[in-house]
């Protein structure tokens, strides 16, 4: 188990936005200028529109699918219909109603059919409330063991989650501190190296604008010469 520490150091930048990663998150002060990041985030979004294809296309290119499913009707079926949005009526819950009880009209109350179609929707009505009633009754005499259980299993799951959170938690202030530790004692080392790249640049610049001046004033004597 990585060693917690007690003051646990977090880098600025992560602290300002979690997606952003710096490598010298800890020394690096040029993100604190607006016109930085601007500048930053122009060359990202640049570097972004060259991405073949573009992020918004990305799937624009592929065929549109149809599934074919060997071509087999029912599936065919299905799949036209959720493509309709139609809703699935196969199951029909108004059965289960009790305002589905009903007594066979004046015209058909001699018919025999009709009275077994009612008769047969009772015994529909009555078995399902003794479904409810057998249900409710399991419920009463398990139910509380079985979130006893579920409860006692989530709480070893919260146990194991925290201790791996803690441990990759402390693994990684451990790492940040040494990384926040190695960029500060390379940071005079890194600072010197920009100031003499800075200064290599600026050099380079005032070598080019001589050059230019240079040739300027060799062309200016040949046509005085001439």
């Amino acid at each position: 188990m990585a060693k917690v520490l007690k003051s646990p150091t977090t880098c600025p930048l992560l602290l300002q936005n979690k997606s952003l990663i710096d490598a010298l998150g800890y020394i690096d002060t040029e993100w604190n200028d607006a016109e930085a990041r601007i500048k930053a985030q122009r060359q990202i979004e640049k570097e972004m529109n060259t991405f073949t294809p573009n992020l918004n296309e990305y799937i624009a290119f592929l065929p549109d699918y149809t599934p074919t499913f060997q071509n087999r009707a029912r599936l065919l079926k299905e799949w036209k219909r959720v493509q309709a949005q139609v809703a699935l009526n196969a199951i029909d819950m108004n059965r289960y109603n009790q305002h589905s009880i009903y007594e066979p009209s004046r015209k058909n109350v001699g018919s025999a059919r009709a009275w077994k179609q009612a008769n047969d929707q009772m015994k529909i009505l009555i078995e399902h409330r003794h479904n409810e009633v057998l249900n409710l009754e399991l419920e009463q005499k398990y139910v509380s063991n079985v979130w006893k259980c579920k409860v006692a299993v989530l709480e070893q799951l919260q146990k194991e989650y925290t201790n791996e959170h803690t441990n990759r938690k402390a693994a990684l202030d451990q790492l940040n501190q040494e990384r926040k530790q190695f960029q500060l004692l390379n940071s005079k080392k890194l600072t010197s190296y920009r100031r003499k790249y800075e200064q290599l640049l600026q050099k380079n610049h005032e070598i080019e604008m001589a050059c230019k001046a240079y040739e300027m004033g060799g062309a200016k004597r040949l046509k005085t010469i001439a």
